[in-house]
């Protein structure tokens, strides 16, 4: 479920997933923060598949700090690396 298949659309991977994710990362959020904001903007309204969860939103962000894409910062905010504001 990493990678978009046959059967599994963009949105329903972590890789799709996580474009949404670092949308959510323009400034440095928790990660219950950034949850809440992704349901509001994009599962409340349906523009990306419900099967997400919390759980996949963990997954999702192991794998973008594996991909050097996020980090956290010292008061435990997860932030989009290339964003100015990171700090």
């Amino acid at each position: 479920m990493i990678m978009p298949k046959k059967h599994i659309t963009l949105s329903e991977s972590y890789i799709g997933f996580g474009a949404f994710v670092l949308d959510m990362l323009k400034e440095p959020l928790t990660i219950d923060d950034c949850w809440n904001k992704i349901q509001k903007k994009y599962i409340d309204k349906g523009l990306i598949s419900k099967k997400h969860s919390f759980d996949s939103l963990i997954l999702t962000v192991d794998l973008l700090f594996a991909l050097n894409t996020v980090d956290i910062n010292e008061r435990g905010e997860i932030y989009n690396v290339y964003k100015k504001t990171n700090s």
